[in-house]
């Protein structure tokens, strides 16, 4: 245990920090190099700079918590969980699983960042098109917070569920699977999203907005309980669901959910 601090401009070059050591970084700036192993410790930033990489050195942080601001400039993180705002700063960077935490944010700013794991996200994860930069996930991600993406293109390769809210505002929103739990929703302001086999469960919800002149896209579709899905003026293709037909008493497949979902299904 204990606190090790930085006051000024440091460097810290492979080694270990575990059992619940803090090594803070309280004004100045740090650059993590090399291999980090920081399973069951924490890197704090309180006041200062504090980056993982140094654009030519390969560096990789295992394990631990990451708190305050920290910015990534050809690093890898591998299983961390943060708590504060992980940036992508220059060049490729990697996160290969973790947490975002309650507070915390994974977010592209002027570089690029893949996700290789899985990824539970309790916090915010931002992904906006700044210089052309952006986040490609390559594992599943599980939302019980915030994804907000802004103009730019998201690509997904993996299943997106959702508890929380996905917000799409401008670019595109692609993913192989998507699950929208009760209380989640996937809101399309701008752009266009494809959502691959999309089910959507009691209290859970896409919406788009009016005006946005967006198209969804969805192979089978599923809609249970109160789910719903407003399209307002835009457009839904689906291409893997039955249209269905009438029975005599009711409509099915598509048909059906049309009915349902318009006025009530009066």
């Amino acid at each position: 245990g204990g606190t090790i601090s930085f006051p000024g401009t440091s460097t810290w070059t492979g080694g270990t920090n575990s059992n619940g050591t803090n090594l803070t970084l309280a004004g100045g700036s740090l650059t993590f190099l090399g291999s980090v192993s920081n399973s069951g410790g924490n890197i704090s930033n309180s006041a200062g700079t504090l980056t993982l990489g140094d654009g030519g050195t390969a560096t990789t942080v295992t394990g631990g918590f990451l708190n305050g601001g920290i910015g990534l400039n050809q690093a890898t993180l591998s299983g961390a969980t943060t708590n504060g705002a992980v940036t992508a700063l220059a060049g490729n960077n990697f996160w290969t699983g973790g947490t975002v935490s309650t507070g915390g944010a994974l977010q592209a700013s002027t570089g690029n960042l893949t996700v290789q794991g899985s990824v539970s996200n309790n916090g915010t994860i931002n992904v906006a098109n700044t210089g052309g930069y952006g986040v490609t996930y390559r594992g599943d991600v599980n939302n019980l917070g915030a994804v907000n993406i802004t103009k730019t293109n998201f690509s997904l390769n993996g299943d997106l569920a959702t508890s929380g809210a996905v917000t799409l505002s401008g670019g595109s929103l692609n993913a192989t699977r998507t699950n929208v739990n009760p209380g989640g929703s996937v809101n399309v302001h701008s752009g266009n999203a494809s959502l691959g086999n999309l089910t959507i469960t009691n209290g859970g919800a896409v919406i788009a907005s009016h005006g946005a002149g967006s198209i969804l896209r969805t192979q089978q579709l599923t809609v249970l309980g109160s789910g719903k899905i407003d399209l307002a003026d835009n457009k839904l293709i689906v291409s893997g669901s039955p249209i269905g037909s009438w029975n005599g008493n009711s409509y099915s497949g598509v048909t059906g959910l049309i009915r349902s979902g318009r006025n009530g299904g009066a």
